[in-house]
């Protein structure tokens, strides 16, 4: 063989390496960055970072001190969440930003029972955390008002259910994953609404919050599921502030909209 044609196989070898290992880099770039958002997620869960809150109230401060990495970590793996982190709500109970709102409730979300219950389960464990941190991306496509704020709007859960599955692949969910989160915030505000038909008799007729609690059970399918729920709820009132909702509604309405929609569960 002559030096030239050594020198231009050799060439074509490692021309064939080089677009071999292009075709791998996307991969494992995104499965790097798969790895490092759970590892942010259970890295944040643990944390004490809200300080001096009131509870059962939560009007603590997030201090972001003790939780500098995981922001730019989150920065760099969550669709939009520098976004999150500037918009405001549009009303006087929401104070934080939404970014703010979703870091409160994961880490209320994480000191409940149903995450002590869960936590041996390290991938079940980070997508209920991801799912109480990310509850409320929706409000991002939610309509603005005059001075830029988002302006309330009753509907998010679905923009909230769109913004999961848009971003599925980019969050490292898989279908099934993506199909779960996603039907969860679809109905994120639905045990309050029931929990509100409790507290406020006239509200609606009754013949329509039992078409409601039908409805949602179907939805939620299983006692897991609406378990879950029960406990994202929770935390998302706890992640507002101390006046949105007082500890009656926690402790005595809102396990009684929960064990109705228990009862409305298919059977199995």
């Amino acid at each position: 063989m002559s030096r030239s044609s050594y020198y231009t196989r050799t060439l074509q070898w490692a021309l064939r390496i080089l677009l071999f290992a292009a075709t791998l880099a996307p991969a494992a770039i995104e499965a790097g960055s798969r790895a490092m958002l759970e590892k942010t997620v259970l890295a944040l869960a643990a944390k004490e970072f809200v300080a001096g809150e009131d509870r059962p109230r939560s009007d603590g401060v997030v201090d972001y001190a003790r939780i500098a990495g995981e922001m730019r970590a989150l920065s760099a793996c969550v669709p939009r969440w520098d976004e999150a982190m500037r918009l405001h709500a549009e009303d006087s109970k929401h104070p934080h930003t939404i970014g703010e709102h979703g870091l409160r409730a994961l880490y209320f979300y994480a000191r409940s029972p149903h995450a002590a219950a869960v936590r041996a389960d390290s991938r079940r464990y980070f997508l209920d955390c991801l799912t109480a941190l990310l509850h409320d991306m929706g409000k991002l496509d939610s309509p603005r008002s005059k001075a830029g704020r988002q302006a309330s709007d009753a509907q998010h859960p679905a923009l909230c259910a769109r913004y999961i599955r848009r971003h599925a692949d980019a969050l490292g969910l898989d279908s099934g994953e993506a199909a779960w989160v996603a039907n969860i915030l679809e109905h994120h505000r639905d045990l309050g609404v029931l929990e509100r038909t409790l507290r406020e008799p006239t509200w609606v007729r009754p013949a329509q919050a039992v078409l409601w609690r039908r409805a949602l059970a179907r939805d939620l399918r299983t006692r897991f599921n609406v378990d879950y729920l029960a406990a994202l709820t929770e935390a998302d009132v706890r992640a507002i502030n101390g006046s949105a909702y007082d500890d009656w509604n926690l402790r005595q309405l809102l396990p009684l909209a929960f064990r109705s929609v228990v009862q409305d569960l298919p059977a199995r």
